[in-house]
């Protein structure tokens, strides 16, 4: 376990450097950016702490992916992966806790800490297809693709131009 999150570690250091930043500048610039805007969206918003357990969680389920699941799994055995996942929603979940608890919402913070938990048990996903439907059932696709051809032709042809648009 030790070598994953070492791994997991050095993955992270990575992205820093390939973002062009020294990952402790990186790591240093993520807490400011993460103090400021919790400190803000605290501050402003009534539904915020709802909006950052919404957030916390949305992270939760990137990070479980599927092969990610089966390969750990495969790797580390049932218990194992259990624990690595308990730890990993863990430390993705402490500054959002902190900061929650340090603002007084101590229900939600306990709550946040419970689905964190819960979610090791369950398989998590970001495969979500969405599928439109179109009032061009036969032919999908052509009126989408006349539109963004001639667009410019709609301004032209309005009797004032681009003014009438507005």
């Amino acid at each position: 376990m030790y070598y994953y999150f070492k791994l997991r570690l050095k993955i992270i250091n990575r992205y820093f450097r390939d973002f062009g930043l020294p990952p402790l500048i990186g790591y240093i610039l993520t807490l400011v950016f993460f103090h400021f805007t919790s400190t803000y969206a605290l501050q402003r918003l009534e539904t915020a702490p709802y909006v950052y357990v919404a957030f916390a969680i949305t992270l939760l389920v990137r990070v479980g992916g599927t092969e990610k699941r089966d390969f750990l799994k495969f790797q580390f055995g049932k218990i194992k992966y259990l624990i690595i996942k308990a730890l990993e929603n863990l430390m993705i979940t402490l500054p959002f806790m902190i900061y929650l608890l340090f603002w007084n919402r101590l229900a939600i913070a306990f709550v946040l800490f419970l689905i964190s938990m819960v979610l090791v048990f369950f398989k998590t996903s970001t495969n979500f297809n969405l599928v439109l439907p179109t009032p061009f059932y036969k032919h999908p696709f052509e009126f989408s693709i006349g539109f963004r051809k001639n667009f410019v032709f709609y301004f032209i042809a309005s009797e004032r131009g681009y003014l009438s648009l507005m």
